[in-house]
């Protein structure tokens, strides 16, 4: 490590954060979670000095997807927690990435929900590594330093694929730094968290219906039109006297006689959600 450092947490050239005199911000770089054909903390350049065995020690890590849920579904959104422990440091960080297991290609989507210290990288400007594809989401300098020795976590939202349905696999890779500003008697975990998936798993974070799905009916035509909706949620239509003028289904939309106020009734698994549409 160079010395123009003023202070270093090594979470490495695998996790590595440095302070320079303006507080740059680092974070780990990509392929260090140690997924198929990437590396850990615990390599050269990076923590190569530590003396333990990676997941040796008292410490360890931890995923925790959507509370303790186990499956997902497409196109709905998940709280992934990420958690590391060891009973004497105060300095910790991480790195995850989520791959299908049949073919280890990226997996979903990444929100960050806490910009100040969590982060998105890609391998946008790094020229080294097989799968330009991947996504990681790893600690900032802000997040580094738990308020008291024994553990720190951090959390960010994953949106399931669109599409497929094979098993997906998180693999974690973090750092308990002892904060003596070198490579050596730091502690790297690695864990994975398997998630498979269940069509109409009613879990998540997911945003409710009146923000996946509206009706519309253009204007002059008489045909009312709902699309993409999946197959479990059921639509009924009703005239502005309560009389239902479709049989409960889901279909692409229905036709009306009549210019007026009509009433849509969307059903998914126990959520309701009404829409109120002017036909004219």
């Amino acid at each position: 490590m160079k010395r123009k450092l003023l202070y270093s947490l090594f979470i490495g050239s695998g996790l590595a954060i440095a302070y320079t005199a303006t507080t740059k911000i680092a974070g780990p770089p990509p392929y260090s979670t140690g997924a198929p054909n990437e590396l850990t903390c615990a390599q050269s350049t990076c923590h190569d000095g530590v003396t333990e065995a990676v997941n040796s020690g008292s410490g360890s890590c931890d995923v925790e997807f959507d509370g303790g849920n186990d499956f997902y579904d497409n196109n709905k959104t998940y709280q992934v927690k990420i958690k590391v422990s060891h009973s004497a440091f105060v300095k910790y960080g991480f790195q995850v990435v989520a791959l299908f297991k049949s073919d280890r290609k990226p997996a979903g989507t990444v929100t960050i929900t806490d910009t100040i210290r969590t982060q998105l990288r890609d391998k946008k400007n790094v020229s080294w590594g097989c799968c330009p594809s991947r996504e990681w989401v790893g600690h900032k300098a802000a997040g580094i330093t738990a308020a008291n020795s024994g553990s720190l976590g951090w959390t960010y939202n994953w949106r399931a694929p669109a599409t497929g349905n094979g098993e997906v696999v998180f693999y974690l890779a973090a750092l308990a730094g002892n904060n003596d500003a070198t490579d050596t008697l730091d502690y790297t975990y690695t864990t994975t968290k398997t998630i498979t998936y269940k069509m109409g798993t009613n879990t998540g974070v997911d945003e409710p219906l009146a923000e996946k799905f509206q009706a519309f009916c253009l204007a002059g035509q008489r045909y009312i039109s709902w699309q993409g909706l999946p197959e479990k949620v059921s639509v009924s239509v009703y005239n502005i006297n309560g009389k239902q003028l479709n049989q409960t289904c889901n279909t692409q939309g229905v036709s009306v006689n009549k210019e007026g106020v009509y009433l849509l009734v969307f059903k998914n698994e126990g959520e309701v959600y009404c829409q109120k549409l002017f036909v004219y």
